[in-house]
Formats: C-alpha cells, structure tokens, sequence
C-alpha cells in the first residue's frame, strides 16, 4: 500500500512540475506571439493566471469594442488540456 502511494505521489509530483514547465512555455510563446501582433493605442494586453492550473493566458483586446483579438492558448486549446487534466487525474485516482 506504501508504495502505491508513493508512486501515486510520484507522479503527482511530476505532473505538477510538467504543469509548471508548460506554464512557463506558454508565457514565452504568449509573449512572442503578442510581440508580432499589431498594437494600436487601442488594444491593450491582459495577463490572467488561472489559479489553478497555474496556466498563463494572454489575451489582446480592443479596448473600443472589447472584442479579443486573439487569446494565447486558444481556448480550444485550454479546455483540451482541462480534458486530459481530469482523465489524468481519474486514473490516478483509480489507482491509488
């Protein structure tokens, strides 16, 4: 029982440092993407991180309108991740 909850914590602790590492990943593509990205004096760039995935999300927004321009990652893209997050999480707990 001792090691499955070793091993259960194992890879708990890996996927927490695999969020982290992702986490970084985005913000440097956030911020190259946002770098290529015209920007008029009416667009501004919100930061969000979501507390808890540690996530970093970039939005460019069009302060006239409030239309996003563009958001990085794409939202297709945040709620696959938030997919694979629960199906992970059901197998850990399953095998715990």
């Amino acid at each position: 029982m001792r090691q499955i909850t070793n091993a259960a914590q194992s890879v708990q602790l890996a996927q927490a440092a695999r969020n982290a590492e992702q986490a970084t990943i985005n913000a440097a593509q956030a911020a190259k993407a946002l770098r290529q990205a015209p920007v008029t004096n009416v667009q501004e760039i919100h930061l969000t991180v979501k507390s808890d995935t540690h996530e970093v999300i970039a939005t460019l927004v069009n302060t006239e309108t409030n239309e996003v321009i563009r958001q990085i990652p794409a939202e297709e893209t945040r709620r696959a991740s938030e997919v694979i997050r629960a199906i992970t999480g059901q197998l850990i707990n399953k095998i715990v």
